[in-house]
């Protein structure tokens, strides 16, 4: 367990531990990117350090078995995948490739840690996200072919206590369904934007639930991943990338999630959710909020956007429904 001073540069705190205790993900380095990039004033990011340090000094920091370990081992790749030569950089990612079978551990939490690396071009943070991959990799399995029912799956009272890591493992042994075109490796996987209509589904399902907002910012992470080894955005024919068993294991964990997010009421957008006609006013509206997820969310919607996965009015509207929800429930 780390003991922690009062404040830390950013630099420092991104060599923390990446766990509280518990095994959750200490969120606080990855908050601070993703304010940075929602261009966040420095007086509100040196206090959102201030709070997240307290925060993580009241839980404790703890490394995950060899994490450390893993961070050195990695260093090497982060910096080759940094790479001028594609060539060289697939190189790299040969080396990496078997991770990403596990790339839902952590509720995806490894993987946008190297998302954020790749958007940032920061081999420490690379291998920082590599190493938690490694450390915290959970392999979902693709369903069985056939017809797909919520039976197959605990009512949600069951589940209650139940880590996501277990419900997502419980909810990818449930049975086929949509994810007939995914579980199968002979069968050609959905185009990205697919994907990220599947992913935003959830959102408009429940945006206040765990679920909903990772599966999200782990595509934006992946994206950012893609984009970072092959050096062009992804669109169609993921299965030919070489990425693709990264892309097939995200696609077997999105039906994992949706399982688990269709199984609870639907929330849907609230009164309180405020309407953005441009990215400047959402980013502004997150940051505003002081919610670490929010923050995130805008920021993997903002460049889901660029990267041209969804619109630009599907981000702005996934992340005013996540704030509707959150300021309707205070």
């Amino acid at each position: 367990m780390t003991a922690l001073p009062p404040s830390l540069p950013l630099r420092s705190v991104v060599e923390l531990p990446p766990e509280t205790s518990g095994a959750l993900t200490f969120h606080l380095p990855l908050e601070v990117f993703a304010l940075e990039h929602a261009g966040a004033s420095a007086e509100v990011i040196e206090a959102r350090l201030a709070a997240g340090l307290a925060e993580a000094y009241r839980d404790g920091l703890i490394d995950p078995p060899l994490y450390r370990w893993a961070v050195d081992h990695y260093g090497t790749a982060a910096v080759a995948l940094l790479a001028q030569s594609a060539h060289e950089r697939a190189s790299a990612f040969a080396q990496v490739a078997t991770l990403g079978e596990g790339l839902a551990g952590a509720a995806f939490h490894g993987l946008i840690r190297l998302g954020y690396g790749a958007l940032r071009r920061d081999p420490d943070e690379i291998a920082r996200g590599l190493a938690y991959l490694r450390c915290r990799r959970q392999v979902l399995r693709g369903p069985d072919l056939g017809e797909r029912r919520l039976a197959a799956m605990p009512p949600v009272s069951e589940l209650d206590g139940v880590t996501v890591f277990d419900q997502l493992s419980m909810a990818a042994a449930a049975g086929g369904g949509d994810a007939a075109d995914i579980a199968d490796p002979d069968r050609g996987l959905p185009p990205v934007r697919d994907l990220a209509r599947r992913a935003a589904a959830l959102l408009r399902h429940d945006a206040s639930s765990f679920v909903s907002v990772h599966a999200m910012t782990g595509l934006h992470a992946l994206v950012e991943v893609h984009a970072l080894v092959t050096g062009a955005a992804p669109s169609t024919g993921l299965e030919t990338s070489v990425l693709h068993s990264w892309w097939r294991a995200y696609a077997i964990a999105l039906e994992a999630c949706t399982l688990l997010v269709r199984a609870t009421p639907e929330v849907g957008r609230t009164d309180c959710a405020p309407t953005f006609h441009d990215t400047p006013a959402m980013f502004a509206a997150a940051v505003a909020s002081g919610d670490t997820h929010s923050v995130k969310l805008a920021v993997a919607l903002s460049r889901l956007a660029e990267f041209g996965a969804v619109d630009e009015a599907t981000a702005w509207e996934l992340v005013a429904i996540k704030l509707g929800v959150d300021e309707c429930r205070l």
